[in-house]
């Protein structure tokens, strides 16, 4: 109650602390700012090598922390390729060493999931993917989501509030279960 304004960078974020400590009546929801222009003209750049048109292409980015559910990504990946699946999944981040490790171990198949490590400029691999795939556990907003959005390449997500803010079911992609 000391601060005029608290942002919150979520309608459920702010839900949120009103069940935790009350309303304190100076709360508001700001989205962080998206310069669309800006990560179309990206997305124009070339990248270091080409995706192959034979197969799905499906990518993900973010940081490589639990909350993003990398794990069982690469787990039910590796499940669908046992099973006779085609595809690449192609994974964009950055995080502990010990993380990205740990995770590097999980991939049975790695043709066919392929780390990327992080990249300054996400976009030009976003856009010539086939999906953007959203495997977070827990998600306060998705950017990425959003920015996946505004290049016109459709999402596969799990159900997070926060990240669902932005995103209309079957109109930009698909919400699955968490």
């Amino acid at each position: 109650k000391k601060f005029k304004k608290i942002i919150c960078v979520s309608k459920n974020v702010k839900q949120t602390i009103i069940e935790k400590i009350g309303d304190p009546g100076n709360l508001c929801v700001k989205y962080n700012p998206i310069d669309n222009n800006k990560i179309i003209e990206k997305s124009k750049e070339n990248i270091d090598f080409d995706l192959p048109k034979n197969k799905l292409n499906f990518i993900t980015v973010g940081r490589l922390a639990e909350q993003k559910g990398y794990d069982r990504l690469i787990d039910v990946s590796n499940k669908l390729l046992d099973e006779g699946f085609d595809f690449n999944l192609y994974i964009i981040g950055f995080g502990e060493i010990g993380n990205l490790q740990r995770l590097k171990n999980r991939v049975k198949y790695q043709n066919n999931i392929q780390f990327l490590d992080r990249k300054l400029n996400p976009y030009p691999y976003m856009v010539k993917s086939d999906c953007f795939i959203c495997s977070s556990i827990w998600e306060a907003y998705g950017i990425a989501i959003q920015e996946s959005i505004i290049l016109h390449v459709p999402v596969l997500m799990t159900d997070c509030p926060g990240a669902t803010e932005v995103f209309e079911n079957g109109k930009q992609g698909i919400i699955v279960e968490n």
